[in-house]
């Protein structure tokens, strides 16, 4: 997911500036419930732009993944995280310590500390490619509905969920290309 997050980035910086802002999101609040998220933020007469930036910008990366550099440059990020999370065990706090434990014991997971996992996560980043990418990302946002929240001040904008909709539809008729490099 953070390879869509940097593809969303790159287009705040777009000369015709469709989005403001960006978040994409993998959570797992109460331990079995499973959020995706993809969040974009712009002006509220854009919002039909805002919503179909978001779509297409999925559907997109669903359809053609993510290039080899695109790959790369995450594998070099989650080594550093990785390495990082586990040098700072050393120095955690307790607190810390007991909230990683009870955020084990909410997903089902046997605590381990980052120091423990650290060559395995190192091992299993060395083995993703597009392709596995690609299908990690396929299968995280099938086999369930895709809800859309769109958010403004009441006295800036009234939409109903028809409209919302109806952007989401014409948005996911138009077809997309892969990346750009």
């Amino acid at each position: 997911l953070d390879m869509l997050a940097r593809r969303l980035r790159h287009l705040i910086n777009d000369p015709e500036k469709t989005i403001a802002a960006e978040a994409v999101d993998n959570e797992r609040p109460f331990g079995r419930l499973h959020v995706l998220s993809v969040v974009t933020v712009g002006d509220v007469p854009r919002w039909k732009s805002v919503v179909a930036t978001a779509e297409r910008e999925l559907r997109r990366a669903i359809d053609y993944g993510f290039d080899a550099s695109e790959v790369e440059v995450e594998r070099e990020s989650m080594r550093a995280s990785a390495k990082e999370q586990a040098e700072a065990v050393a120095t955690a706090p307790a607190a810390r310590l007991a909230e990683w434990l009870v955020n084990s014991v909410e997903q089902g997971d046997v605590f381990t500390l980052p120091d423990e996992r650290l060559a395995r996560v190192v091992q299993n980043v060395d083995r993703a490619t597009p392709e596995s990418c690609q299908a990690a990302l396929r299968d995280a946002w099938s086999g369930s509905p895709r809800y859309m929240f769109v958010t403004a001040h009441a006295h800036l904008i009234k939409l109903s969920p028809e409209e919302i909709l109806d952007a989401y539809k014409a948005s996911a008729a138009i077809p997309v290309a892969p990346p750009s490099a």
